[in-house]
């Protein structure tokens, strides 16, 4: 069994990420933490086998992140969760010895993939080079075949809304909305509100201006 730390500043995304990994065979998430000063007290006690470490909590990429960590706990892989896929990013946290540089709005699978890829003692650079099925510049947005109504209401599960507070803001009936939220977990492979919120938060016309 895999013990995953997930280092994530935002608290909807780490349970996201948590979430994904906690859903996957053969690995669980044995901490989370906000901060690296929290991950590496953490990764102390908790000895994982791989770190999720969001690119923005360290200096630059998170490559400094992950040589703390295994400083407190040698041996652990580290992948690195970036917001987009830049060559400059990806050269840093290489050389500063990070195992996988990964952008965010990976599929669910694709994320478990990698963290067995890095646990295994694989570089995943190599295989995450633009224009590869994991890179930023090709992968499709998962929700663009979602109508315009689950848009909608997926933008406002991804605010931390509760079907009830969507209901109240779209004008629609509570049970409309369950049944939205339904099929927009269906559509993108979630099972979760959270693994939806994370996939919504990092599409395409999520991030236009």
């Amino acid at each position: 069994m895999l013990g995953v730390l997930v280092i994530e500043r935002f608290d909807l995304m780490r349970r996201g990420i948590a979430d994904t990994i906690d859903a996957a065979v053969g690995m669980r998430v044995v901490a989370e933490a906000s901060t690296v000063r929290q991950a590496l007290t953490r990764a102390a006690v908790t000895g994982p086998d791989v770190a999720i470490i969001d690119a923005h909590l360290a200096v630059g990429d998170g490559a400094a992140a992950c040589a703390a960590l295994r400083a407190t706990r040698p041996g652990v892989r580290c992948l690195v969760l970036a917001d987009t896929d830049e060559d400059e990013a990806r050269a840093a946290s290489a050389a500063a010895g990070a195992d996988g540089f990964l952008v965010k709005h990976v599929r669910a699978h694709e994320l478990v993939d990698a963290v067995r890829h890095v646990a295994a003692g694989h570089p995943l650079s190599a295989t995450l080079r633009p224009h590869s099925p994991l890179s930023a510049t090709s992968e499709p947005d998962p929700t663009s075949t979602l109508t315009r109504r689950q848009r909608a209401v997926l933008e406002l599960l991804a605010e931390g809304m509760s079907n009830r507070e969507i209901a109240e803001r779209l004008g629609l009936a509570e049970k409309t909305v369950k049944n939205h939220v339904t099929a927009i977990l269906r559509t993108l492979g979630a099972e979760r509100r959270t693994q939806a919120a994370l996939i919504a938060r990092h599409s395409p016309v999520h991030r236009r201006p």
